[in-house]
């Protein structure tokens, strides 16, 4: 095509050895498919089409076409890494299928993982340290680790709101964000040290609501990962990149905290 008086030429080579000439300033029709080893000088598509056989061409094409769908469904066979996986999801009313909606984040990812039991230990309320009696301290001594292949956990808003002081990276203190999060994790590592565990901070809510000790939803966040980092735990990041944020709660969310069925899927 002619921009601004340059002449622009593209060859885009087919599996088939077939070429798409496209130039010459000034033709009305100026694209062509060629056989060979390298495109020829532009000649305009009507007079270059008469009497031309492209069957051979098109045949082979559609031959490759057949090949790559072949070479994308076995892409799409290949089983999950987790498929035959004992997975337990753990968390707040966020995972809690008791809470709407039913279908959560972690329901989505079971099915997709293709695991062969799922258990739903979320539990509406919970905190993570011992702030409130409903805390995941006291809760994941109730399940059986021995018996999971798998275990994601998504805490914090809920201590957030409880007002739970974070503490320190190294703390013992389960009535501080930091010192819960040691004790779970090291009773975890000691009950199944094969046991898979994943980390998901909590949802952007509004990182400028702040507690009675001026802590943010971004401070539990931000707790989340250095943890993440202290026992080489991976973490999902899921207050900067769930794509939840106060800009489409109407989208996404039941009131601002609680994903809807979309959010949840977006976020699975």
């Amino acid at each position: 095509p002619d921009y601004n008086g340059w002449k622009i030429t593209a060859n885009i080579e087919f599996p088939c050895d077939i070429y798409i000439a496209v130039g010459s300033k000034g033709a009305s029709t100026n694209m062509q498919f060629e056989n060979g080893d390298s495109p020829t000088d532009f000649v305009p598509y009507g007079e270059k089409m008469v009497g031309t056989d492209w069957s051979p061409q098109i045949s082979a094409l559609n031959q490759s076409v057949v090949a790559l769908q072949a070479q994308i469904d076995n892409v799409k066979s290949v089983p999950s890494r987790w498929a035959g996986c004992r997975y337990v999801a753990c968390g707040d009313s966020i995972t809690d299928e008791n809470f709407s909606p039913s279908t959560k984040y972690c329901t989505l990812l079971n099915d997709a993982l293709a695991t062969t039991s799922y258990l739903n230990a979320g539990s509406s309320g919970a905190t993570l340290c011992t702030v409130h009696t409903n805390n995941f301290v006291n809760k994941v001594r109730t399940l059986d680790l021995s018996t999971f292949d798998l275990m994601t956990i998504m805490l914090g808003v809920n201590d957030q709101g409880h007002n739970a002081p974070i503490g320190t990276i190294d703390g013992s203190d389960t009535g501080t964000f930091y010192g819960a999060w040691n004790d779970v994790i090291s009773y975890i590592i000691t009950a199944n040290p094969k046991l898979k565990v994943v980390l998901l901070t909590p949802f952007n809510t509004g990182s400028s609501s702040v507690n009675a000790l001026g802590l943010s939803v971004k401070d539990y966040a931000d707790a989340i990962l250095a943890i993440g980092t202290k026992f080489s735990i991976p973490v999902v990041d899921c207050f900067r990149n769930a794509g939840i944020c106060p800009n489409n709660w109407g989208t996404y969310t039941l009131d601002g905290t609680h994903p809807n069925e979309l959010g949840h899927e977006w976020v699975a």
